[in-house]
């Protein structure tokens, strides 16, 4: 029993230290194949990226009718400007239907002020 106890701290660091490094390589063995490389699984994985680089690239030279890249605008933006530039429209017609109201009364201020100029001389 003494043997035991003279083992010390350092003896459990060993034991629990080569328990981590069994338990590691039996992981990694079992996660290879059969004739003990991954080649097949990283050859899936290359694949997959292969594929999806293609779908992006595919995505990706779409070009609409001025040649800009379609995938830089979303269809709601579009929509968005559309209405603004509808909105801004209208603004720019009120305003002249504005400014012709000010002309207006501005020559009916103008002919108020002959007039009373016109009384008071008389």
């Amino acid at each position: 029993m003494d043997t035991l106890t003279e083992i010390g701290v350092g003896g459990i660091f060993a034991v629990l230290l080569i328990k981590q490094v069994f338990d590691f390589l039996l992981h990694w063995k079992g996660s290879k194949n059969t004739d003990g490389d991954n080649l097949d699984t990283d050859s899936k994985k290359i694949d997959k990226i292969l594929s999806m680089t293609r779908e992006m690239y595919s995505m990706h030279i779409v070009k609409d009718g001025d040649g800009a890249p379609i995938w830089y605008y979303k269809k709601s933006l579009e929509v968005v400007i559309k209405e603004l530039s509808d909105r801004i429209g209208t603004l720019g017609s009120l305003l002249d239907k504005q400014l012709n109201r000010f002309d207006n009364l501005d020559e009916k201020i103008k002919s108020i002020h002959e007039n009373i100029e016109e009384l008071k001389k008389s």
